[in-house]
């Protein structure tokens, strides 16, 4: 990510090719300011790139725009689980997950806005930094702000005074554990 977590790039290995070199595979952009030099960018910020041709250049014709109703932009929390999955919190606003794909016939991870998953701010939430999600015992961790604990503003970025662990969190019933 970048500094301010407004974008995630990946990047894949191809050895036999390439060494050592990291390869531009996928990017998922949230916020215009952030992505306004890659070429061919869409307008609006809001898109995921994946390198479909395997040449390692942002082509017009891969990106996919954010046609959801539901923005990514706003947070500091991404997270890639063990099954690929990426993760966003977006502070007051939700938890989001882009699903794992597969790969392509280049390497490159599949990821589409067709495939998100979105959720309010668990309770007792009403801002959460970050999240951490296990898919083997589907627990999600929670990090952020309550009405009760709420945040220190000389402390920006900070990951939140609060960490609660959703048990059976993909059961549409998560169990708050601790």
């Amino acid at each position: 990510t970048d500094m301010y977590a407004d974008h995630l790039k990946i990047y894949r290995f191809d050895t036999a090719r390439d060494g050592e070199t990291a390869i531009p595979a996928g990017f998922v952009a949230t916020d215009e300011r952030a992505v306004a030099q890659v070429p061919n960018a869409p307008g609006g910020g809001e898109w995921i790139w994946r390198d479909a041709n395997g040449n390692g250049k942002f082509d017009s014709n891969e990106f996919e725009v954010n046609s959801t109703g539901k923005p990514l932009a706003g947070g500091w929390g991404w997270y890639v689980d063990s099954a690929g999955d990426l993760w966003r919190a977006r502070n007051g606003t939700g938890l989001y997950r882009l699903r794992f794909g597969g790969l392509d016939s280049n390497g490159n991870p599949l990821y589409s806005y067709a495939k998100m998953d979105a959720w309010p701010v668990p309770q007792p939430f009403n801002d959460v930094r970050r999240v951490v999600y296990e898919p083997a015992t589907d627990s999600l961790y929670a990090a952020g702000y309550t009405p009760q604990a709420g945040p220190d503003r000389a402390y920006w970025k900070e990951a939140g005074r609060v960490l609660v662990r959703y048990d059976r969190w993909s059961s549409g019933k998560p169990v708050v554990r601790y």
